[in-house]
């Protein structure tokens, strides 16, 4: 047998072979949702960033219409 009949024959029975079958559907699967979780990320992020400045400014400016309470002192008893 030859090193081409060799390689023909083990690539025959690799292919009908479908024991890693789910396998491979199951990591190509995971790598298309990994990489669709990365695309919307990268892509939502600028937007995100901006609405959280926004809203970072808006509890910043906030008033609530009273004055803290003076300091206390302390006297002496002596």
């Amino acid at each position: 047998m030859t090193h081409l009949t060799r390689a023909a024959a083990y690539l025959k029975k690799f292919h009908a072979e479908e024991s890693g079958a789910a396998t491979i559907d199951w990591v190509v699967g995971v790598a298309a949702a990994v990489s669709l979780t990365m695309a919307v990320t990268s892509s939502v992020n600028e937007g995100v960033m901006a609405l959280s400045d926004k809203i970072a400014d808006s509890i910043g400016n906030l008033e609530f219409g009273w004055d803290p309470a003076p300091p206390q002192t302390q006297t002496s008893t002596e």
